[in-house]
């Protein structure tokens, strides 16, 4: 029986790491976006 809370606490702990490892990439990719747009921006002048 007690091993179903621990079940519980690493699947919550996985899921939050998924979600960090998605929300960090999201951000790497939109910011690699916007540094990629400033340049093609400047390049044009």
């Amino acid at each position: 029986m007690p091993l179903k809370p621990l079940f519980k606490k690493k699947g919550r702990k996985r899921m939050s790491e998924f979600l960090a490892f998605m929300g960090g990439a999201l951000f790497g990719v939109a910011l690699m976006c916007c540094l990629q747009i400033n340049r093609l921006a400047d390049n044009r002048k």
